[in-house]
């Protein structure tokens, strides 16, 4: 049952035959996955095929009714259609995509567009573009660009808790464009934070004005709310992170994250004077639980572009994990040759506590840098640093030199080991 304020209604001219739906023109039609069907023999009177819930006009009263009808089309909590935005062009969204969806659990949603730039939402109204508190299992999300209509926008929102969970879902050739709060948001406001976990990004990307005044990916959104740390399990594959300004991957709470495949990261600065900035991978809180602070990344290749001045504003890797935490890094990439970062900028990887840092098989461009009081376990194999930057362990403790990892503070540099 749905709640009476979200109820679906028909849309206008909707009408229903042989289980599918076929909408009025400019709303819905329901077509089966290989196109208009041809009328089938006696003895074959199955469809071919996923039918679809086709929206095929770029507004948002479209969309709207679009919706509506595919979630009049159900079997308990799974959809019996998948919705396609049917349209190549840009739809100029005020409506959130969530609000005929009502509050009880759907398992299977299949929504997807044409092509990342193809299919265009572009979201200027108020809140998330998608809410969805415990309303998503087994969920994805594919082939069509978002583009924020306003600075400060809000994209996806999940939040678990109160025994409202979202689980086992992704994310797949989403594109995202313009300024954003966040685009994806993890949260649980309550003690009773659980799962928002099992979750997928896959060929997502960024255009190169994409920028954040929070995160891309922000986990643990309210402050304070530990049990968020129940937040867990993410992978991000064949990703290109190529934005403006801003945080990329931010964890307060939850984690254990692995990226891999290509993983093309960097800031162009195009939003944002020029000048290249913000943290690719931000973990800013240390306290976290056992078998949460894990990040492996693999084969990741980012371009710390430097300003106008020739220091460098953009960081790949802003850690606070304790001794709880574990980072690998295998084959890791932060030489790229056009845009080199070179001995005596900043560091690009700061660790600011205790956390282990492995890295194997990498070429790291720039410093990794201890903070405060960090004492991390730092053991470097096979690894490289370009440039004539040198990897010369007994320089490590100088601020000044050309060693790879740099002391700052009070920072100790006891547990670097270099092989």
């Amino acid at each position: 049952m749905l709640d009476d304020d979200v109820a679906p209604r028909a849309a206008k001219g909707i009408t229903r035959r042989s289980g599918l739906i076929f909408g009025a023109a400019g709303l819905a039609t329901a077509l089966s996955s290989c196109g208009d069907r041809a009328a089938a023999a006696p003895s074959s009177p199955t469809t071919v095929g996923m039918p679809y819930t086709v929206i095929s006009e770029p507004t948002d009263l479209a969309v709207q009714e679009g919706i509506r009808a595919w979630r009049e089309k159900f079997n308990g909590p799974f959809p019996l259609t998948r919705l396609l935005f049917g349209f190549s062009g840009t739809a100029e969204l005020t409506t959130p995509l969530s609000a005929a969806l009502g509050s009880t659990q759907i398992e299977g949603l299949r929504w997807e567009g044409l092509a990342k730039r193809s299919t265009v939402l572009r979201w200027s109204g108020d809140g998330p573009l998608l809410s969805a508190w415990g309303l998503l299992r087994n969920w994805l999300f594919s082939d069509f660009t978002v583009q924020s209509g306003r600075a400060g926008a809000q994209g996806f929102y999940l939040r678990s808790d109160s025994g409202r969970t979202n689980q086992d879902g992704g994310f797949d050739t989403i594109e995202t464009m313009g300024a954003w709060d966040y685009f994806y948001g993890l949260d649980g406001q309550t003690s009773t934070a659980n799962l928002n976990s099992e979750i997928f990004w896959r060929h997502c990307a960024m255009s190169n004005d994409a920028n954040f005044a929070s995160a891309w990916l922000w986990s643990g959104m309210t402050p304070e709310v530990s049990q968020q740390n129940q937040f867990l399990n993410y992978h991000l594959e064949d990703t290109k992170l190529e934005g403006s300004h801003g945080d990329y991957l931010r964890f307060d709470y939850g984690g254990h994250l692995s990226v891999d495949g290509y993983a093309s990261f960097l800031h162009t600065g195009d939003a944002n004077g020029g000048v290249p900035a913000g943290r690719m991978i931000y973990l800013p809180r240390g306290a976290n639980g056992n078998s949460v602070m894990k990040l492996n990344l693999d084969n990741v290749r980012a371009e710390l572009r430097p300003n106008a001045e020739g220091s460098t504003d953009s960081v790949f890797l802003d850690s606070a994990w304790s001794d709880r935490g574990a980072i690998n890094l295998t084959g890791v990439d932060l030489a790229g040759n056009a845009f080199r970062t070179g001995s005596r900028t900043p560091a690009v990887i700061k660790l600011r506590s205790n956390a282990r840092l492995y890295a194997v098989g990498c070429e790291l461009a720039g410093h990794i840098g201890l903070y405060a009081d960090a004492g991390p376990r730092v053991v470097l194999i096979n690894t490289e640093a370009p440039y004539g930057q040198g990897i010369d362990a007994t320089r490590a403790t100088d601020p000044s030199g050309n060693g790879i990892v740099r002391a700052y503070d009070s920072a100790s540099t006891a547990g670097v080991k270099i092989i």
